[in-house]
């Protein structure tokens, strides 16, 4: 079974484009300065699926039109406030990102601002004389994927309302490179079968204060 929505199905792409520059440069904290054309255009396309899952998901949530990384700063403050503390895991590399933890209302998280600067005005430098191209590296896009990521579990936690189904897509949504380290312990197997308790995730999503 495979996540059955248009957006999931998108995410994988991306996801299997980003592997592929494993070719050239390793996912290792060491290279997180590395930039790169690719990498330049992986931040914008992560980045416009991050907008888009977040108006489908408020849309589910609240039937409420948001516009804008603000206006979803409010949202996820009021309907998704775990996602501020989510720890997403790079499993065997040593890699932990925080990919929402920096965001403070109108201070969106660095690798959107990066985002912004490479739609604008990618010459534009910095204080230090360092154009916005050369900081859409591997760190900004490995931030970047993992938001998205936990956006398109959400997505499937605001959208399905049959466990039996919730819990194989949560299983398919997994993909291949990150783990959220508190939802870790849900995924477990039994006798070959790989099983994820979703109800008991949405009761313990419900305890952090998520509106699902």
């Amino acid at each position: 079974m495979t996540v059955d929505n248009q957006y999931y199905s998108y995410y994988r792409e991306i996801e299997d484009t980003f592997l592929d520059t494993e070719k050239y440069v390793a996912i290792d904290s060491i290279n997180f300065a590395t930039f790169s054309t690719r990498y330049n255009w992986l931040l914008q396309s992560i980045c416009s699926e991050v907008d888009s899952i977040f108006k489908i998901i408020a849309r589910n949530a609240c039937k409420k039109k948001y516009e804008g990384i603000s206006d979803y700063y409010i949202f996820a403050k009021e309907y998704l406030p775990v996602l501020f503390e989510n720890t997403v895991e790079i499993p065997f590399r040593n890699i932990e990102l925080k990919p929402f933890a920096s965001w403070e209302g109108d201070s969106s998280p660095k690798w959107w601002k990066i985002y912004n600067g490479i739609k604008h005005d990618r010459e534009k430098k910095n204080e230090k004389g360092v154009p916005v191209y050369k900081r859409a590296n591997l760190e900004m896009v490995l931030n970047a994927l993992a938001g998205l990521y936990l956006l398109e579990n959400y997505l499937i936690v605001f959208s399905e309302n049959d466990n039996n189904l919730g819990s194989r897509k949560m299983i398919d949504a997994k993909g291949k490179l990150f783990v959220c380290k508190e939802w870790n312990h849900y995924y477990q197997g039994f006798m070959g079968q790989k099983l994820f308790p979703y109800s008991d995730f949405k009761s313990w999503l419900i305890s952090e204060g998520v509106k699902c």
